[in-house]
Formats: structure tokens, C-alpha cells, sequence
């Protein structure tokens, strides 16, 4: 690899101790304005809201229409974040919604011409490929690279800080190996630069967070075995939860490798304690937070599922979610466009934001649709409890089912009832586990 691969200013930073805070239970709640504080013996923390909207650029109408809709927490790319600041200056300084910003460090492994301009405008954006095969990165190089990641996310107002991540395999993979190593380090220098403090000029002030990325293909995640290596591994650091990514997690992926998805997701958080926050996952994600995983962070009308393709732009229609279907039913042939008809006329929307048997006219209206129809069901879901998952999502998926028969649909996926029960077994795998250590 060429010498210059990381153009970064070094930065002395020790290594972060392995032990990290533990988050509390989600018990004995109580909320208190927007930012939903959460009282559990004598630790408060902030709950997550179930759906953290990633708004794409220019969304401000997102935040202005109705008060933001009552979001508490908005996700951003530093891409967007870079190109367009207002909107978390908005959710900041009007609304005192958080803002979680997503590095998006994994993009420093595709070539310069693949990544998006506004990812380039990052200060730990690489002049070349990063091929962590091939290339170890020095104990300074490290140090600067979390340096620098962490202080662009305070400049972009971020309230959820996320660790440097990239796309790699399991446990045994370099590019894994760099990533913890590069997430102990985060912890450390979160801490040692200050950043958990509220700012003292804020109109809403917050305790910041550090959550730790990850990034994976669901293929990596099929042996048992390595899965809960991984899930070790993780869960000896520190920060206040994980943001986990899974390359094309959707309701289309096959079931075993949703169900290895479900299992380290679940697992993750049952054994670490702390938050969960999926980062796509498209409808399925719908199934993660029903089945009791604290968060989902989803595009609106857009960059529903995490693809580390070219660019990672958008190709194709934008979807059109119905929320009866559970799914998108954008159009792309006269009989596609005719079908979607007959589910509105036959399934209307009472989003309010356009004519409840009609699609949504524009991109404008889309979004708006969207996000109002994403935050309804999400929010209803979260409210399922752990103990009634299954039993409301097979009442779920009847009416999914039922509605879809009749508007000549394919039934709901498969995948939807395999998350609830991977996420079931993973519980009661980390309960025996605590009660075998209990004993012992």
C-alpha cells in the first residue's frame, strides 16, 4: 500500500480500559419533555425513540411540519451532515431534537471516485482506498483517524457520537480487529476530549453519547460460533450502546441469514445490556423493534437498506410505503401502477398529507407520507412487549396477508416471524447465561 493512504496529523491517545458503562434495564420509566430521561436505580439515562428518521438532504420541511413531528432524535450521515448543516442546527437549537451522526467511516475503503462529495468533505476522508488486508494502521495513525472522526461529529452538532467503523468479516478478519482496536481507542479520547458535556450555550443542553459502530455482511455472521465470539468481543467495551449496519438486511435477504442477523443484533444487546440501534434493515427493521430491540434508524423515502455499493446512492423508484402491506409499492409497469391503485382505493392512507385513495403526488408529499406512516407503526410495535411478540406479530402478518390477498399482493415475508423468534432464543440464551454465572 502506497505511504500515503492516511494524510492524518497524529494525536497521542492511550488505549481505552475494556470496561465500559453498562446500560440499566428498561424498567420504571419516566418521561420528561422531548429528550424521554429514563430513571433506573441511581443511573438515568435517555431512552431511544423506536424509528430515528435519517432525513436526506434539504429535509428541514421534515423538522418545520407539525413541530417535527414529535421526533426526538433525527440521524444524519456526515455526508449530509458536511452538505448541508442546517438541519442539525435546526433540530438543535428550535426543537431540541437529538442528532445522531453516522461517520460513515466504511466509505474510506472504496476508491476515491465511488465515494460521495460530501463524505469527501470530511477531515478523516482518505486520499486513496483503505485495505485494512492489507494495511495496518500504526498505533498514531489510529489515534489521529478517532481524533479527527469524533471531532467532525461535534462540529456537526452531533448528540450521538459513533465509534470509526468499517465493513468487515467476523471475528478472525484484520478489518475487525482494526475496528475494535479503533472503538477502544473512541471510548477513550470520548472521554479524555470532553465530549459527553452539555454545551453551556445550547438552548437545549444534552449529555452526549458514544455508540459504537459495526458493520457486517450477514453471510459473516453464520457460524454460531463466531457470531458470539463477536458478540464478546463487543460487548467487553465501553461507550453507551451499538450501532449495528448489516450490508442488504431487508425483508428480501434469506431467512437463515436474517436469522444470524437476529441472533448477534439480539444477542448484542441482551448480554452487553446497553441500546441497540439497527441502521436499515427496511421493513424488517418494523420486526426488530417489535421484538423488543430498543431502535431502528431508517432513510425516509430513501437509503432504507445499508448497500456499501458505489457512491451509495439511491438507483430506481422511491418507495412508496404502505403501511397496510408493511412494504413499498412504488410503481415501475402500467400493471404495477394499476395494482397500487386498487390498495389505495381499497386500503386508504389517513397520513393527511394528500388524498387518502390517491399516491402521494411529489417527493415533497412522499416524504411527508413516509414519515408520518414510518413513526406511526414503529411507535405502535415498540409498544407490542417482549412476551406478546410473537402473538402480535402472527396477528400482524394475517392482516398483512389479508390485505395483500386482496389487492393481488404477495404475502407477508417469512423473515418478519423468524426475527421475533431469533430474537426470543437469543433472550433466553443471555438469561440462562446470567443465571448459570449467577449460580456458579
Amino acid at each position: 500500500m502506497p505511504s500515503d493512504t492516511l494524510v492524518i496529523v497524529p494525536a497521542s491517545l492511550p488505549e481505552a480500559s475494556a470496561e465500559g458503562n453498562v446500560r440499566s434495564d428498561r424498567h420504571d420509566l419516566f418521561v420528561m419533555t422531548r429528550l424521554q430521561l429514563v430513571q433506573s436505580g441511581s443511573t438515568s439515562v435517555r431512552t431511544l425513540p423506536p424509528l430515528i428518521p435519517r432525513l436526506g438532504l434539504h429535509d428541514e420541511l421534515l423538522l418545520t411540519e407539525f413541530d417535527g413531528f414529535g421526533m426526538s432524535m433525527i440521524g444524519r450521515t456526515i455526508a449530509q451532515a458536511k452538505a448541508d448543516p442546517g438541519v442539525a442546527r435546526l433540530a438543535r437549537d428550535r426543537y431540541g431534537v437529538e442528532v445522531l451522526i453516522d461517520p460513515d467511516n466504511w466509505r474510506n475503503q472504496l476508491p476515491v471516485d465511488d465515494r460521495t462529495k460530501g463524505f469527501q468533505k470530511a477531515s478523516y476522508a482518505l486520499g486513496s482506498a483503505l485495505d485494512l488486508h492489507q494495511r495496518t494502521l500504526s498505533t498514531s495513525e489510529m489515534n489521529a483517524y478517532v481524533r479527527l472522526t469524533l471531532e467532525d461529529l461535534a462540529e456537526m452538532q452531533a448528540t450521538i457520537f459513533v465509534t470509526p467503523y468499517h465493513v468487515g468479516g467476523g471475528p478472525e478478519c484484520p478489518i475487525r480487529s482494526t475496528d475494535l482496536r479503533l472503538a477502544r481507542r473512541a471510548v477513550n479520547a470520548f472521554h479524555a476530549l470532553r465530549l459527553a458535556e452539555p454545551r453551556s450555550v445550547e438552548r437545549y443542553p444534552v449529555e452526549r453519547r458514544l455508540f459504537v459502530g459495526i458493520a457486517i455482511r450477514p453471510a459473516d455472521l453464520l457460524d454460531p460460533a463466531a457470531r458470539q465470539m463477536m458478540v464478546r468481543l463487543y460487548c467487553a467495551l465501553g461507550g453507551t450502546g451499538y450501532l449495528v449496519k448489516i450490508v442488504g438486511l431487508s425483508e428480501d435477504t434469506p431467512v437463515a441469514q436474517v436469522i444470524a442477523a437476529a441472533d448477534f443484533v439480539f444477542s448484542l444487546h441482551y448480554r452487553s445490556r446497553r441500546d441497540v440501534i439497527l441502521g436499515g434493515g427496511k421493513n424488517l427493521a418494523l420486526s426488530f423493534v417489535g421484538a423488543g430491540l430498543p431502535a431502528s434508524m431508517l432513510g425516509i423515502a430513501e437509503g432504507e437498506v445499508f448497500n456499501v455499493g458505489s457512491g451509495g446512492r439511491n438507483q430506481g423508484a422511491k418507495p412508496i410505503y404502505h403501511a397496510a402491506l408493511w412494504r413499498s409499492v412504488a410503481a415501475t409497469t402500467e400493471a404495477a401502477r394499476l395494482r397500487a391503485e386498487i390498495l389505495f382505493h381499497k386500503s386508504p392512507c389517513d397520513c393527511g398529507h394528500h388524498r387518502a385513495r390517491d399516491f402521494p403526488a411529489n417527493l415533497h408529499t412522499l416524504k411527508l407520507h413516509t414519515l408520518t406512516k414510518r413513526l406511526h407503526d414503529f411507535r405502535a410495535v415498540a409498544d407490542w412487549g417482549i412476551g406478546n411478540a410473537e402473538r402480535r406479530m402472527i396477528s400482524r402478518i394475517a392482516e398483512i396477508d389479508a390485505v395483500a390477498a386482496g389487492a393481488g399482493y404477495a404475502p407477508a415475508s417469512a423473515t418478519f416471524f423468524a426475527v421475533v423468534q431469533a430474537a426470543d432464543r437469543a433472550r433466553r440464551s443471555a438469561s440462562h447465561a446470567t443465571n448459570t454465572k449467577t449460580n456458579s
